[in-house]
């Protein structure tokens, strides 16, 4: 009979444990433990620690049943029940599979939306969020030639782009406008602002229909949204572009203004 080992590499990074047979005695068992704790080394892998886990949990039984199977006393008896113990020991020893680490939260609290303080000879005004998009880009571009340009940041790291212009400089305001498109009516709520108003009256079943509620004139979120529509930003849904918003804006500005 060949020597018999503990631990045969099939690969580089590849092993599978060998129980000792009873010719073995103290050193086979000594050996198998001693590979079996080199072998738990290698076990990066969830799934091959359960395999791990069964495979003790599996001669700790069978060698328990082959112990019962022979002479009281024998050296394979002896043999079985010492290796079935050595199997519950390492298995023990190894214990259940850690709990998955838990994330931190990335909840934070909502900033307060606010209005920007722009002078009363800035008529014509327009707010979006910015971000990496060309469209969103462009717009940011655009609103170093504005006069009045303020912006707020999130806790979430979401920016807030208020951009104004005075009646004289309607060409301009076109060009803010077209390049922002629908991009003006973003979800300012889940960038991390709190807009101070809750469309959805609460306790209202799912699917059923209801009606908003009252919005108050004095918040911020209420100018914001009234600037936003009256300049007149229109999506194309069918390209995902805006569509000129020109017309739209030239006569808001002869009915408002």
């Amino acid at each position: 009979m060949g020597r018999w080992l503990a631990v045969v590499r099939l690969t580089s990074d590849t092993m599978i444990l060998k129980p000792p047979p009873p010719e073995t005695g103290d050193i086979g068992l000594a050996g198998f433990r001693a590979a079996a704790k080199l072998y738990e080394d290698t076990l990066r892998n969830r799934t091959y620690r359960e395999l791990y886990r069964k495979d003790l949990a599996k001669w700790q039984k069978l060698y328990g049943t082959l112990a019962g199977k022979r002479a009281p006393g024998s050296a394979a008896a002896t043999h079985f029940a010492r290796l079935s113990a050595l199997c519950g020991e390492l298995l023990s020893e190894y214990g259940p599979e850690a709990p998955p680490k838990k994330r931190p939260s990335k909840a934070v609290a909502p900033v307060s939306l606010t209005y920007p303080d722009f002078p009363e000879e800035i008529t014509h005004r327009i707010h979006f969020l910015e971000g990496p998009g060309i469209r969103r880009q462009r717009a940011v571009e655009l609103a170093t030639y504005a006069p009045a340009v303020s912006r707020q940041t999130s806790p979430r790291g979401r920016a807030l782009i208020s951009i104004g212009v005075r009646k004289d400089q309607v060409r301009l305001f076109e060009r803010i406008v077209e390049s922002i498109g629908d991009l003006a009516t973003g979800d300012y709520s889940v960038a991390g602002f709190d807009i101070g108003y809750v469309m959805r009256p609460d306790g209202i079943p799912q699917g059923q229909s209801w009606t908003s509620n009252p919005l108050d004139p004095t918040l911020p979120i209420a100018r914001i949204w009234n600037e936003n529509e009256k300049a007149g930003s229109v999506a194309n849904m069918g390209h995902g572009r805006a569509a000129s918003p020109s017309w739209g804006i030239r006569q808001h500005w002869r009915n408002a203004y």
